[in-house]
């Protein structure tokens, strides 16, 4: 008999979009991610940036690579989460520059200043 709680709707969600993620093949993960970053970097929103959090794509996710560019190229400061595996919190964190070629050989290669817990 299984005693064990039934997976919450989170954890539904997350199984689904991670099964749809791999059925996407590398050139529909780019072109989407091309659109999004289009998207985005065409808000007011973007424009009056001076900082713009991104994430590290894992897998299938869509790659903010342009946006990261577009930052540096217009000189807004980038920010990354920053996780503590010992306290399980995250933090954002300043990213002096977005290495497309060590994303792709591994996260390891991105090198972050000190993190802060509040954007200024």
């Amino acid at each position: 008999m299984n005693t064990s709680p039934p997976p919450s709707l989170k954890q539904l969600l997350r199984r689904e979009i991670t099964e749809r993620l791999g059925n996407l093949d590398a050139a529909a993960v780019a072109s989407a991610s091309r659109e999004a970053c289009a998207r985005l970097m065409a808000r007011p929103e973007f424009a009056s940036a001076r900082r713009v959090m991104l994430f590290v794509p894992i897998g299938h996710e869509l790659d903010p690579a342009r946006i990261a560019l577009e930052c540096q190229r217009l000189a807004k400061t980038l920010w990354l989460p920053r996780t503590n595996w010992d306290t399980r919190t995250m933090v954002a964190a300043r990213a002096p520059s977005w290495n497309v070629e060590g994303l792709v050989q591994g996260l390891s290669l991105i090198h972050i200043s000190e993190p802060t817990r509040l954007l200024r």
